[in-house]
């Protein structure tokens, strides 16, 4: 049951704070077809999965919902539990000067948008079609894949950082732009 209490950070037990951006490798069968995707454009760095934002709600047991892009669209009503079944999940520090409230206040601000199932194809062809050939991408407005919605969260907040298509972002792509690293340097941890 979801409890519509605001988080303080005095009643955040965990190391967690709203407006954080967190990223999770999951078993099922859409994050490891996800992986495989990464694996394909970048040839490295195909560990992150999904992504989501810490929200400043917390259920009836006292644990964080997350905001986070799925088929269904933007939601904010799961727990950070339920993030990725059987698999694992990270939450990093927001870069220096993004302003957290602003993050959030934008994924909340998403809640109800629908999925990017037409941005999801146009990846799709992007991965597939060599680097040469001129792809445009295409998406269907008000809607969301998971690591665009991060994306966007972010330079809501203040975070700048030069995309060729922010709508284009993937997990893996998203993650290492936002801990300093290269494609290249990701691992697995």
């Amino acid at each position: 049951m979801r409890c519509n209490r605001r988080l303080g950070l005095k009643e955040l037990t965990m190391e967690y704070r709203p407006g954080q951006i967190g990223f999770c490798h999951s078993t099922n069968i859409f994050g490891k077809a996800i992986r495989f995707g990464e694996r394909l454009r970048f040839r490295h760095g195909n560990f992150w999965n999904h992504v989501f934002i810490i929200s400043d709600e917390i259920d009836s047991t006292g644990e964080p919902l997350i905001i986070q892009a799925i088929s269904k669209g933007v939601d904010g009503s799961r727990p950070l539990s339920q993030v990725a079944p059987g698999g694992r999940y990270q939450v990093l520090e927001l870069p220096a000067g993004v302003d957290a409230a602003k993050v959030l206040a934008f994924a909340k601000s998403q809640i109800g948008s629908g999925y990017g199932y037409v941005s999801i194809a146009s990846i799709v062809l992007q991965i597939l079609m060599p680097r040469w050939f001129p792809m445009l991408t295409v998406r269907s407005r008000s809607t969301w894949i998971c690591s665009a919605l991060g994306a966007e969260s972010a330079r809501a907040g203040g975070w700048v950082y030069s995309w060729p298509d922010i709508y284009s972002v993937v997990p893996s792509e998203l993650y290492a732009a936002l801990s300093g690293l290269s494609m290249a340097q990701l691992k697995y941890k």
